[in-house]
């Protein structure tokens, strides 16, 4: 299309030119230039080009009337240069208007593209205040959630740090406790451990501690403890100055009348002025510097024993509830401990008595069993005159009767020598063979009698132990009396093995047996099991418990096995040496 206009416009600009030639002599190529410029307003610049080569061979030609260029005159020649460049320049100016309305639409486009992308990156911003909003709205609520979890978090934090306190104090109740519990439990001599006491607890519990116990209704001062003795010794000064008025509203007299605690968490002065009977003591009281005060009481099995002061001063710590808690149960442990030492010395002063009385019993009862024992040998011997057979029979059971009652004399007084530990060990070396047939000779007679089998397996070789022969043969005929006693048919058999470093002398029956759970109770001092027939069986059930005694007396042991029914077998484990720690100086029992 570009290329039409540019020929119709020049065809066009070369009419008129020829048609109004006489009117445009000066300018005749100035329809030619509007054919130019049509053609570049319409076509572009290869339409423009073809302008104005047809313009200038057409205005050459048919305007100039030089059919060759060579031919042309000056002027001519300078009228189509200039035609050439203002066409030129025309197209220049065409190009550049055109590419000035390309650049235009462009920058139209990138402005409107541009416009766009702004839109969209406000709409894109728009969206994200949007939700930069509700982050924030969120951000918000987040952090309302974290202030509320952060309280929540300082709270537990602090129920933590509570109960960690609490464990802690707990936990050093529960040792102090412990070991106060050990202290009191490690002596039956209750004045020593409550002094002990007084010791531990300052100053883990007090910068003061005293003990003040009651016995026969007086009241006296056991312990008192602080860091410094000096101190210590004018507290005592102190006590001997001022002692304790028993009718005193508060403190130590009041905690031993009614058995309640008192708990001072403040020690104003009002309360030092209350309790001064003098402005010295007063004085005393104010340079103590006391803070706090608790003053429990010792109590055991509902009795009132004694009281427990615990007093702050230098440390200026003030007691609560959870101390008055601690010192409680301490007053209480030790009020059982007290409890405990004055009845195990009231049993050990009773089981004294009761050892002296059957010392001396058995002594009065033995000078004249040995001499109705004495009387009845002469009596069997003929002395002072033979007696008939009926009247020896009758003073043969005497003897066995009077003999019997001596080996339960002798039982009983060797049980109060081991219980009082004045029991001696003599030793020498034994042949425990021999003493197995002195035992035997005592028991034979027995089983002969009840029509059991009774005998003592021989052993090989000697049998050589270092031990008190006269306990040993005691144990074995407890052992052979008790195994032909309760033997009603079978036999009775001793056995002796060596195991290592001791001796075994086992001894063997198939009595009635024993029950399980009576096996231990059998060596309990005056205890008998039952017969088959619910019978006592008679004696003092002394025996074993005196054999085991000695057997450990001897560094070995006494130990049984049974089934009821079927028989027993004890057994005695006897040391081939006795240890040193057995050997005791003496000349027997």
């Amino acid at each position: 299309m570009g290329y039409g206009v540019a020929v119709a416009s020049v065809l066009a600009a070369l009419s008129l030119t020829l048609a109004f030639r006489e009117l445009l002599s000066a300018t005749v190529f100035i329809l030619f230039f509007a054919a130019v410029t049509l053609s570049a307003w319409f076509g572009g610049r290869r339409p423009v080009l073809l302008a104005i080569v047809l313009s200038t061979a057409a205005g050459n030609y048919f305007v100039l009337g030089h059919p060759f260029a060579w031919n042309m005159a000056w002027p001519d020649v300078v009228r189509v240069v200039l035609f050439a460049g203002i066409a030129l320049l025309i197209s220049a100016m065409r190009d550049a208007l055109d590419n000035a309305r390309l650049s235009e639409a462009q920058h139209a486009r990138d402005a409107e593209e541009y416009t766009v992308q702004l839109q969209e990156q406000a709409t894109e911003l728009e969206a994200t205040a949007l939700e930069l909003e509700q982050q924030t709205e969120e951000a918000q609520a987040l952090a309302g959630e974290l202030e509320a979890a952060n309280e929540q978090l300082q709270v537990a934090l602090a129920q933590a740090e509570a109960a960690r306190a609490a464990a802690e104090r707990a936990a050093f109740r529960a040792s102090f406790l412990a070991r106060a519990s050990s202290l009191l439990a490690s002596s039956l001599d209750y004045e020593e451990t409550l002094r002990s006491l007084t010791r531990l607890a300052v100053p883990e519990l007090a910068d003061w501690c005293s003990v003040q116990i009651l016995a026969d209704g007086e009241l006296r001062q056991l312990a008192v403890a602080h860091v410094d003795p000096e101190k210590v010794r004018f507290a005592r000064e102190l006590r001997e100055r001022f002692p304790i008025d028993l009718s005193a509203p508060r403190g130590v007299p009041h905690v031993l009348r009614t058995g309640e605690s008192e708990l001072y968490p403040e020690i104003p002065d009002e309360l030092l002025v209350a309790s001064s009977r003098c402005e010295e003591e007063l004085c005393i009281l104010r340079e103590l510097g006391l803070s706090s005060a608790i003053t429990v009481p010792l109590t055991s099995r509902g009795e009132v024993l004694g009281a427990l002061s615990l007093v702050a001063a230098e440390s200026g710590d003030h007691y609560d509830a959870d101390d008055l808690q601690l010192a409680e149960e301490l007053g209480r442990r030790a009020g059982v401990a007290i409890d405990h030492a004055r009845a195990f010395r009231q049993a050990r002063a009773a089981s004294e008595a009761k050892s002296a009385f059957m010392a001396t019993m058995s002594h009065e009862l033995r000078t004249p069993l040995n001499a109705v024992i004495g009387y009845a040998d002469l009596l069997a011997l003929g002395i002072p005159d033979p007696l008939p057979d009926s009247a020896l029979r009758a003073v043969e059971r005497i003897t066995v009767s009077a003999r019997h009652l001596l080996e339960v004399i002798d039982a009983i007084l060797t049980h109060v020598r081991i219980e009082a530990g004045r029991e001696e060990v003599s030793v020498e070396t034994v042949d425990v063979g021999r003493i197995l047939d002195e035992a035997a000779v005592v028991a034979e007679p027995l089983a002969a009698a009840k029509g059991l089998s009774f005998r003592v397996e021989p052993s090989p070789e000697p049998l050589l132990v270092e031990t008190d022969p006269r306990k040993l043969r005691q144990i074995l005929v407890n052992l052979l009396g008790n195994a032909v006693k309760f033997t009603d048919r079978g036999e009775a058999v001793v056995r002796t093995e060596a195991d290592g470093d001791a001796l075994l002398i086992q001894v063997c029956d198939t009595g009635i047996g024993i029950l399980p759970e009576h096996l231990e109770r059998i060596f309990e001092p005056f205890w008998q099991a039952e017969t088959a027939k619910h019978l006592r069986v008679s004696g003092t059930g002394l025996g074993l418990a005196v054999s085991r005694n000695l057997a450990r007396l001897l560094g070995g042991d006494l130990t049984v096995e049974s089934t009821p029914g079927e028989g027993s077998t004890f057994t005695l484990r006897l040391p081939y040496r006795l240890p040193p720690t057995g050997r005791r100086a003496g000349g027997g029992s």
